[in-house]
């Protein structure tokens, strides 16, 4: 499942380099058990010597799988506070399978051989099937092409895609990895945090 959780913000927010982490401690204290988020997306994201700036609206997108707990988990997101403010909506799509997307919270560098990634992510994506499914995927390839402006498509198992299309393409609870496949909010303003 896909929950948007948006924002409306009176006053420029301001977030630390490392907010992510906050938002990682909170998402988890809601027991999910597997996730993948955003990190804020906005039209107005600003860098700043010790953060970010944010202004006017702002966008959270938290992936999960369909777990027992998920109707508890959204009510507590409507009602929580982020850095001092309340959503202004929340709301749940379902996630559609997809195979292109802009990855966030990551940024290849120009020293790191792809197809050496792309396998290192076919692994780890096979490992975390198992430990999801407690059994291994019918099909097992999977080829991430890396294009340019963060842009990323997908080829291979649909079940592996799938796995990645909610976990990101680390497989691993948090941000790093997130695969925006929302082309409306392409657009949108969001920092990237580190080199792989």
């Amino acid at each position: 499942m896909k929950i948007y959780i948006h924002f409306a913000f009176d006053y420029p927010l301001f977030l630390v380099k490392d907010y992510k982490l906050e938002l990682m401690k909170n998402f988890e204290q809601f027991g999910l058990k597997n996730y993948n988020f955003s990190g804020f997306l906005s039209k107005k994201f600003f860098k700043a010597k010790d953060g970010y700036y944010l202004k006017n609206n702002g966008l959270l997108v938290l992936k999960t799988f369909n777990e027992k707990n998920l109707p508890e988990v959204v009510y507590k997101l409507s009602k929580s506070t982020f850095f001092g403010i309340i959503p202004k909506k929340v709301e749940v799509k379902p996630i559609e399978f997809f195979q292109e997307g802009i990855l966030l919270g990551s940024v290849l560098g120009s020293e790191i051989d792809l197809n050496l990634l792309s396998e290192k992510i076919r692994k780890n994506a096979i490992e975390k099937y198992t430990n999801v499914y407690n059994q291994m995927p019918k099909k097992n390839s999977l080829i991430v092409i890396f294009q340019e402006n963060q842009k990323i498509k997908l080829f291979g198992s649909q079940e592996l895609i799938y796995l990645i299309n909610v976990l990101g393409i680390f497989c691993k609870n948090g941000y790093e990895g997130f695969i925006l496949d929302d082309k409306k909010y392409w657009g949108y303003s969001f920092e990237i945090e580190s080199k792989i």
